[in-house]
């Protein structure tokens, strides 16, 4: 087995869902970064949500976050939500900003 990877089932995290019956995803780690990897028998398009507090900026491949590094992926979009609640905003940036992938059958992610 490899060391730096890490593959889990996640269909049963959710609720039935009507043509899914498996969602597997995959995380490994190289010196280049990380990939995450999701594949689903799901017929239809699959969304997967990122969250972060730097603002993304696009690029060639992809985004740049901040210090976070760059994510390669294509298409995707990118929402500023502003965090009004003051009880979130003790631990929480003034603006956050959600990356929604979609993606069907296979989504590959690269994080470098």
């Amino acid at each position: 087995t490899d060391k730096n990877s890490i593959t889990g089932e996640l269909a049963d995290a959710y609720p039935p869902i009507p043509g899914l019956t498996t969602y597997r995803r995959s995380v490994s780690v190289s010196e280049q970064g990380i990939t995450l990897r999701d594949e689903t028998d799901y017929p239809g398009t699959v969304d997967l949500t990122l969250l972060t507090e730097q603002q993304p900026v696009p690029t060639a491949d992809g985004f740049a976050v901040g210090t976070l590094g760059g994510i390669r992926f294509d298409p995707a979009a990118v929402t500023a939500v502003p965090i009004t609640d003051p009880r979130l905003r003790t631990a929480w940036p003034e603006t956050i900003y959600k990356i929604t992938l979609h993606f069907q059958k296979m989504l590959k992610l690269e994080l470098y």
